[in-house]
């Protein structure tokens, strides 16, 4: 009533079937994306959903196929790749020849989020795919998709997570590389540092308006790099 919104359902059938519906977009807590969007991709409209699409690789799988059985698609919302601070950079570095690769940091403050008690055990369980798939996918975007990933995790779990540690080396299609380092319970700072083939930028944070550092180098000619 506050906002005006003519139709309330209570009766998940009745919501599912209207036919006048372009689209469905999913906004839950995470805990419940991968059950309601299945849900809706049964209806053979598009769904725009919340991340993450899934705890796991798996989940998402069922969420693929259940929309290739529906005839339709769904899309994750992902919007640091749409950051202005990133076009702006990126636009800064073009000059600097081919980007070679780029590290990120996505730290947590796992312990203060747990003793804060508004998230479940699931959603602390799956707290590395809720918050670090934005990073995941800003590096596809500026360096391509992934081809290899090597990766080492010390979760922690028997600690509740205390200090976990995940490290990752990707390599993307193009031949670049990347590294993503998540370090628990440290400084809540999103780091990232592009690397060009004579220059390099940086953002701390990501998030916001951060400090953005652009550095450029000469570059030799061939010659004087044999």
């Amino acid at each position: 009533r506050r906002y005006g919104i003519d139709k309330i359902f209570s009766d998940t059938d009745e919501f599912h079937s209207q036919d006048h519906l372009d689209c469905f977009v999913v906004v839950v807590p995470s805990r419940a994306i991968k059950d309601v969007a299945k849900q809706c991709l049964r209806t053979g409209k598009p769904v725009l959903m919340e991340k993450p699409a899934g705890y796991s690789s798996q989940e998402t799988l069922e969420l693929i196929e259940q929309a290739e059985a529906a005839n339709t698609f769904g899309m994750v919302c992902m919007n640091r790749r749409f950051y202005s601070t990133i076009e702006h950079g990126l636009a800064a570095l073009a000059d600097c020849g081919p980007l070679r690769g780029a590290n990120l940091e996505i730290p947590l403050e796992i312990t203060r989020i747990q003793q804060g008690g508004r998230l479940t055990q699931a959603e602390i369980d799956g707290m590395m795919f809720q918050n670090a798939i934005h990073g995941i996918d800003l590096l596809r975007y500026i360096l391509g998709d992934v081809s290899e990933v090597h990766s080492l995790a010390r979760p922690n779990k028997e600690i509740k997570y205390a200090s976990a540690v995940f490290s990752s080396i990707l390599e993307h299609e193009g031949g670049a590389v990347s590294q993503v380092l998540g370090l628990w319970d440290t400084s809540n700072v999103w780091r990232l540092k592009i690397i060009a083939e004579s220059g390099w930028l940086e953002y701390e944070p990501i998030e916001g308006y951060g400090v953005l550092a652009l550095k450029k180098t000469a570059r030799l000619p061939p010659e004087k790099t044999r």
